[in-house]
């Protein structure tokens, strides 16, 4: 039997497997880390097989020995109709004070796909991102990484799409649109949002948008360069934005999570931000994955790279 599986994804099969005893469980494992599980014992499901098609959940030898009778010995039939795809192995590199839009942004797109992943921290003060064992798995000595088993990737939007393209409907929620137009003007906007824009980055940095602000040192009022930014991101805003309210696209993706991150460093800076516009990056600062990485504890502030 195979060691302990931190947490698996599930994703239901119809054609049974019948197995005998526990020790028949052990072939169905394979090369890659995959395992059946969940079983239909004397026409009584044990388990999770209707309440669980998809998500997580945590997974030990003796839920495994549960599931499949509970004993080794048993002797009627087990019909397992469900697969759990792989253990986790995915992680998540970030900045150690949590304060990265970009990190936030993988972040996020992680815990919408419903995938486990466990975060490890960077510290970009004593320049362990440019220590060679990370500067060699992230290729451009930059957080936030994603390690997928033996794949490693840096930059978030590239880290967006590759979990999009792994990671598909319907056994996970989509990051990005369906509709071809919807997906490329998303992209449009986070290539935009990672690529323009420097004086706010520079006059408004992301602790603004992290730290209290008696933590901080105060910001001075926006140089003329920053007050350009700031009326073409609002306008962009305003155009982008849904008369209605909501989302970008209709449904939720992660341009949002990128423009409202760039919206906040105004809106929590004071700056004059158009109420609707205002409205809509306070509604998707509220959405759970954002409000949890937002919640997390970060250490005191110290003057940091420009974020």
């Amino acid at each position: 039997m195979p060691g302990i599986l931190p947490h698996v994804d599930f994703a239901v099969v119809e054609e049974p497997y019948f197995l005998e005893t526990i020790a028949d469980f052990e072939p169905l494992f394979d090369q890659a880390g995959k395992a059946m599980l969940v079983a239909e014992y004397t026409n009584a499901l044990i388990g999770m097989h209707e309440s669980v098609s998809t998500g997580t959940m945590p997974l030990s030898p003796k839920l495994v020995g549960d599931c499949v009778g509970g004993m080794t010995g048993c002797t009627e039939p087990l019909a397992v109709f469900a697969v759990c795809s792989r253990p986790m192995t995915l992680a998540l590199y970030g900045n150690s004070t949590w304060t990265s839009p970009y990190v936030l942004s993988a972040f996020v797109a992680l815990r919408e796909k419903g995938l486990p992943f466990e975060v490890r921290d960077v510290d970009l003060h004593r320049r362990e991102h440019a220590a060679p064992a990370f500067a060699d798995r992230s290729l451009t000595s930059r957080v936030p990484v994603l390690v997928d088993g033996d794949f490693s990737l840096s930059e978030s939007s590239a880290i967006d799409e590759y979990l999009d393209d792994s990671y598909p409907p319907p056994a996970h929620a989509r990051v990005l649109p369906a509709d071809v137009r919807a997906r490329a003007r998303a992209r449009q906007v986070m290539a935009w949002l990672r690529s323009d824009l420097m004086p706010i980055r520079e006059e408004r940095s992301a602790e603004y948008v992290f730290y209290a602000h008696d933590r901080l040192r105060p910001f001075a009022p926006l140089s003329e360069a920053g007050r350009r930014a700031a009326a073409k991101l609002l306008a962009a805003a305003e155009r982008l934005v849904p008369a209605g309210g909501g989302p970008l696209f209709g449904a939720w993706c992660i341009a949002d999570t990128d423009l409202a991150m760039m919206l906040q460093r105004l809106v929590k800076t004071g700056h004059d931000v158009p109420p609707r516009v205002r409205a809509y990056a306070e509604e998707q600062w509220r959405r759970p994955a954002v409000a949890e990485f937002c919640a997390h504890e970060r250490p005191p502030f110290e003057p940091s790279v420009m974020l």
